[in-house]
């Protein structure tokens, strides 16, 4: 199967038909198609960023204004496969004599790998032969069809777990965030564009299949060599810095060596269930493979600043909050956290906003959990944020406002966690667990209201200089009865019998006390208070 020719994308179109597609359909504008149909959420994520990266490597717009033009009317299909086709040398799945999609030509092995091992979260062969499997059950997906496994070897590429000993994690960490721009009302040509950065603000296209962009087209520079102990990190003969390849390099990244075995047979894929001609059920592979090092950046990820002694690095699922605490580095940037926008997103804010004054978008934000250094997937999260048109000279102001919202909710759910525990144990600062549930159903129960206050903010005029008092007044009502319902909730859970209430009540005034004299909220008071005093 090839990649750019033949149809293997799952898609559904405007009148509700599924089938698969090759990557030049995405703009047909008969029964255009809608979305991807892809049958496991990380798949679904990989698909709409493989063909966002093919568009940015042969098919970027020049500027803005030619971008603009293209978001009005879409390229003819044809256009787009004359232009793919002049890629297809690089996008063959089985590949036995010349390069293949993500893999090592030549590779070599003793033994091979069953074809499950190329899904993320799958548990281990060792795990799975000694039944550890307790948690995450092994699939037993024996045979895949070319498509699933196009999808699986690029998702794997893409979220980067390492794998054992010498498998190297991806080009931008283990379990990275990836967020990408949706309009609700759009075709898929439309959720695809909207990312898409201009070759004035990235790169250039490339004209042809190179290997400073696709690496499987050259010889693989391996870490094999300085796998004896000693090898100082960020060694020049290992390590593959982002000045030494092609900035597209960061779609199309390899850190895994891989070679798919000969399919087998013909029957039903064990994960779409769709009837395919070729099966694949096993694959070959090496350790000691690309080693990304140096400060890679991939503009689908937002960026953390650690420290200021190190460089920007993507942001991980393992070091975000999964809730709207991050919203305002995901969309903007959080100098408490150091977080800042993914580049597709600053883009869209600052040169393309104006373009969309009357479309719904979302920022919609994925990624594995993963544990850390390893390639234990703990979980999959999606969720999805609104993104509020802004004028420039309104943008301090608000990211300041949305700021204090954030900070005051951060202070009350700290005590809310530190007074429920207060509540069970008689002494909490003495007990180990994990308590994220209660923070977790604080988010959750204040997220709809917070939304609400930034979409008063947004609507607020350019000129508005100080946070409107009912903004500060509804969020510091949301705050209170949250943090006193959620402590009812958790501290009276168990039976009556067996609470100690005196403690109970203490850490019920002492809620109420800490939340009233927090310098946060008191900051709020003192907007909230304004509103009074006009009244009066």
């Amino acid at each position: 199967m090839n990649l750019i020719n033949d149809p293997w994308i799952p898609v559904i179109r405007e009148d509700g038909q599924r089938e698969k597609i090759a990557s030049w359909q995405i703009a047909e504008t008969d029964n255009p198609v809608m979305d991807i149909a892809a049958p496991r959420p990380d798949f679904q994520g990989a698909l709409y960023q493989f063909l966002i990266g093919l568009l940015q490597t042969c098919y970027a717009p020049e500027d803005n204004a030619e971008w603009h033009q293209l978001w009005i009317t879409a390229p003819a299909p044809e256009t787009l496969q004359k232009i793919f086709e002049r890629f297809s040398g690089a996008f063959e799945l089985f590949n036995p004599n010349g390069p293949a999609f993500l893999q090592e030509n030549g590779l070599e092995a003793k033994k091979s790998e069953p074809i499950s091992q190329l899904l993320v979260g799958e548990p281990g062969v060792n795990t799975a032969k000694k039944n550890q499997d307790l948690f995450i059950h092994r699939s037993l997906k024996n045979c895949i069809c070319s498509s699933c496994c196009a999808t699986s070897l690029y998702s794997l590429s893409l979220n980067g777990p390492p794998g054992g000993a010498g498998h190297m994690a991806g080009l931008i960490g283990n379990g990275p965030v990836f967020c990408l721009l949706k309009g609700f009302s759009k075709t898929l040509w439309h959720q695809l564009w909207v990312n898409l950065l201009p070759q004035d603000d990235f790169c250039e296209i490339v004209e042809h299949p190179d290997a400073s962009v696709f690496p499987w087209l050259g010889e693989i520079k391996t870490s094999e060599s300085c796998t004896s102990k000693g090898c100082p990190d960020g060694c020049s003969k290992c390590s593959t810095y982002p000045f030494e390849k092609n900035p597209l390099h960061c779609f199309w990244g390899m850190p895994r060596r891989i070679r798919l075995l000969e399919p087998t047979r013909k029957g039903e894929c064990e994960l779409c269930g769709t009837t395919s001609e070729f099966l694949y059920s096993h694959y070959i592979t090496r350790p000691n493979g690309y080693r990304y090092i140096g400060g890679w950046q991939y503009p689908l990820s937002p960026m953390r600043l650690l420290d200021k002694s190190s460089p920007m690095t993507p942001l991980r699922g393992n070091q975000s909050q999964q809730c709207y605490v991050d919203w305002l580095g995901l969309l903007y940037k959080d100098d408490s956290t150091g977080t800042r926008a993914a580049r597709n997103v600053q883009h869209f804010l600052s040169e393309k906003n104006d373009f969309l004054v009357n479309q719904k978008v979302t920022l919609n934000c994925y990624f594995f959990d993963m544990e850390p250094g390893q390639a234990k997937a703990r979980g999959w999260y999606e969720y999805q944020m609104p993104v509020f048109q802004l004028s420039d000279d309104y943008y301090s102001e608000f990211t300041g406002f949305v700021s204090k919202l954030i900070s005051s909710a951060s202070e009350v759910c700290k005590e809310l966690k530190k007074q429920t525990k207060a509540a069970w144990f008689e002494r909490p600062g003495d007990v180990k667990g994990d308590t994220s549930t209660v923070d977790a159903s604080f988010w959750q129960s204040t997220e709809d209201a917070f939304y609400q206050q930034l979409q008063t903010l947004a609507e607020q005029p350019a000129s508005t200089r100080f946070m409107p008092p009912t903004v500060a007044a509804n969020w510091l009502k949301t705050l209170r009865q949250t943090a006193c319902s959620l402590f009812d909730e958790w501290a009276l859970e168990g039976d009556i019998e067996d609470m100690d209430m005196k403690r109970v009540i203490n850490a019920r005034k002492q809620l109420s006390r800490k939340i009233n004299t927090n310098k946060h909220i008191k900051g709020l008071e003192q907007i909230a208070s304004t509103q009074t005093t006009e009244i009066a």
